[in-house]
């Protein structure tokens, strides 16, 4: 079998996961019920995704978390980006390497995460995170693939907003999609996951994006229709960061900080997620630190 890098892996990676998710995204923001029930998932997904087609993978990574959307988009950058950090643009793509990045990955996007839940995206990280290795890479990643897609649809039972909707984490679906290209890029042959099929069958979870926030049962959730999502680039120490997302976590929820770059000699660069009841005090909170770049402010009402 061919060896691969994560350079060579890259674009044709990102092209067939941008398909992918375009196939789907309706379908991904028709299950999007959590944290909110904004119908955007899917949307959210594929538009951060479309932002790693630069010239390096790990350029291509940094850009997509710079100007990510969403919760899902950012915890997807994230994860992206640690991988590519992890395997790094030219070793050797391996099991063994392939596992250690994969726990990184789930170990960079959990902590990036004040409040971190089951039944989510990273229910799909840390089931990867975790998997043993089984072989040689045209064993181990079909093995991966179909354990993604099983977690996936673990979140239905791991989930309650999920679970009353009768649908599946539209982030964990979306991210189970993406490791599936992943296998494609490769050129690996990936024989049919009757889970996923499932999943993606019509059924229930064709009209989960039909409901309300007030009715998604999450305690966290924005209700009011002021409520907003909030996601810029910040430029900070540590120390301020850690101020900031101490001021975040008290305004509202969903709170998602990742560095994007932390160059030596630089004040590191962060991505910041939130979900705020109003938008004033948060911004206030931010630029009392640092002036938003990439700020995107957006109704979580569904859309």
């Amino acid at each position: 079998m061919k060896q691969w890098t994560m350079q060579e892996l890259w674009k044709p990676w990102m092209s067939l996961s941008i398909e992918s998710l375009a196939l789907q995204e309706q379908t991904l923001n028709s299950m999007n019920v959590f944290p909110v029930a904004d119908a955007d998932t899917g949307s959210n997904m594929l538009a951060t995704l479309r932002g790693t087609l630069a010239p390096s993978a790990l350029e291509g990574a940094r850009c997509a978390l710079d100007s990510s959307r969403g919760n899902s988009g950012t915890l997807l950058s994230v994860w992206l980006k640690t991988l590519v950090e992890s395997l790094g643009e030219t070793g050797i793509l391996t099991p063994e390497a392939l596992h250690y990045a994969l726990f990184r990955a789930w170990e960079v996007a959990q902590t990036a995460v004040s409040a971190p839940a089951e039944g989510t995206m990273l229910t799909v990280m840390h089931t990867l995170a975790q998997a043993p290795v089984r072989g040689e890479l045209e064993e181990h990643f079909p093995f991966l693939i179909s354990e993604a897609a099983e977690a996936a649809f673990a979140t239905q039972k791991l989930q309650q907003q999920a679970r009353e909707a009768h649908t599946f984490d539209a982030g964990a679906v979306g991210l189970a999609l993406v490791v599936k290209a992943w296998g494609q890029a490769m050129g690996l042959e990936i024989p049919q996951n009757e889970t996923m099929d499932s999943i993606l069958s019509p059924g229930p979870a064709a009209d989960a994006g039909q409901t309300s926030p007030a009715s998604s049962g999450d305690a966290g959730a924005q209700t009011s229709s002021t409520s907003v999502e909030i996601v810029c680039t910040v430029q900070l120490s540590p120390l301020d960061m850690a101020h900031l997302r101490s001021s975040l976590d008290a305004l509202g929820d969903s709170v998602v900080i990742a560095p994007v770059d932390q160059g030596s000699g630089t004040t590191p660069s962060w991505r910041v997620h939130v979900h705020v009841p109003q938008q004033d005090k948060a911004l206030q909170a931010i630029r009392a630190l640092a002036e938003p770049e990439n700020l995107q402010v957006t109704s979580l009402e569904a859309h």
